[in-house]
């Protein structure tokens, strides 16, 4: 008579596992591995649920990014976003690179052909996105120049070292696993409502004709050696601290490790689903934590205590640090005033903050095509607020940057043996 043990493993091994979309089954471990890796199709799969297998940390979870109402897909304020291959598929990405395409070609005089710089975040199920996009750019007569994974920072620094005429990115600008978002540059700056998007979403939503018989080109070009470079001042004569870092933004995990090669800070990796990240900061013993979205351009910090820094403090706390490195190699024949860009949701604390220590202060609107805007059009040293993007202006151009935001605070922490938490609470005030 079989055992309840071997009944229960009997079921199991009978049940037929299917991802929603796939022709073909796969077994209840690749079922699990992709459960637990947060696969975007597993939000629409009947077996969600089979978790008993996990952690109740993860259980718990995976039961709120499964509970969580998918958002309306394509276009928002700033891009085109949706569920990764559920709402934003390669045929939604392939048609609104074919728009974006056709939108480039309509403002460049013909016989010339626009050139757009294209990127992903190396997530696995944004590669079928990217391909689309490609082959959408193409088709519509723009040459291509694939930049393969990389961060937003890495990116539009890239668009200005190759003059190319646009970007698009196919990236997560939060941490939610099962996101996927389409992000458009156009003339050196981010798309918006209105800076490009409504006209891109008419063509989107009318009949893409072909304006060429002949395919654009595409050709793979790398940029991450000139970036790194223009980051390496960075990384010199650093403390030998521990970070931990909690991103799923993989080409930045290997930016920070290519940049720290020879130094004696260690840096630990933070993974979505794992311990908490004030236990896994307390465990390695880590001066800080740094938290960062998919895309690479939110950066936040936690102390190490464990303790989340607000985003206001952190923007003051670099504020400051920048403030102090221009006044120190400033033109005694330049007397303009240094200027920061605060979003418009930035308390006046801060504002009156930033004041005293020097700054001219102007308020812009958080999205990312208006704080581009004004950091240029102000010359600003810096911009930012509780959304949690830092802008700089860097090398000719100007990025949120999460990478430019990390590398500082390990310049900060090296500059004496105090901890994070009083460093911060001398620069920002209490928390």
């Amino acid at each position: 008579m079989p055992t309840l043990l071997s009944m229960t493993r009997s079921d199991k091994n009978a049940t037929v596992f299917r991802c929603p979309g796939d022709p073909s089954p796969i077994g209840r471990a690749v079922h699990l591995a992709r459960l637990a890796a947060f696969y975007p199709g597993c939000r629409r799969c009947t077996h969600r649920d089979d978790t008993a297998d996990f952690s109740p940390k993860l259980a718990e979870r995976l039961a709120e990014a499964h509970d969580t109402p998918p958002s309306p897909a394509l276009f928002d304020d700033e891009g085109i976003s949706g569920v990764l291959l559920n709402e934003l598929t390669p045929e939604v990405a392939r048609r609104a690179a074919v728009a974006f395409g056709l939108l480039l070609r309509q403002q460049h005089e013909a016989p010339a052909w626009p050139t757009v710089v294209l990127a992903g975040d190396g997530r696995r199920p944004s590669a079928p996105l990217v391909a689309a996009a490609a082959r959408g750019l193409r088709f519509a007569g723009c040459h291509v120049l694939d930049l393969g994974q990389t961060t937003a920072g890495c990116l539009t620094f890239a668009l200005r070292g190759s003059a190319a005429d646009a970007a698009l990115l196919v990236g997560n600008p939060g941490r939610i696993p099962w996101r996927a978002t389409l992000q458009f540059w156009q003339a050196g700056r981010p798309s918006s409502r209105d800076m490009g998007l409504e006209r891109l979403e008419v063509l989107y939503n009318g009949n893409l004709d072909r304006p060429t018989r002949q395919f654009g080109s595409l050709r793979r070009v790398a940029f991450e050696t000139e970036y790194l470079d223009s980051l390496a001042e960075y990384y010199h004569t650093l403390r030998p601290l521990r970070v931990v870092l909690s991103t799923d933004c993989r080409p930045l995990i290997d930016y920070v490790r290519r940049l720290s090669r020879s130094l004696e800070c260690r840096f630990f990796d933070h993974a979505l689903g794992s311990e908490p990240l004030a236990e896994q900061i307390i465990r390695h013993e880590a001066h800080f934590a740094v938290v960062i979205d998919g895309n690479g351009e939110t950066c936040g910090a936690v102390d190490e205590t464990g303790t989340p820094v607000p985003e206001e403090h952190l923007l003051r706390l670099i504020a400051r640090h920048l403030i102090t490195a221009h006044q120190e190699q400033k033109d005694p024949d330049n007397t303009s005033e240094p200027t920061i860009i605060l979003e418009n949701e930035t308390s006046t604390q801060t504002a009156e903050a930033l004041a005293q220590l020097g700054y001219r202060v102007v308020r812009a609107d958080r999205r990312r095509a208006e704080m581009v805007r004004a950091v240029e059009h102000e010359n600003a040293l810096l911009g930012g607020g509780p959304g949690g993007r830092l802008w700089y202006r860097r090398s000719g151009h100007v990025a949120a940057d999460a990478l430019v935001t990390s590398s500082l605070l390990l310049v900060i922490l090296s500059q004496s043996d105090r901890p994070f938490s009083q460093v911060l609470d001398e620069t920002a005030g209490p928390r």
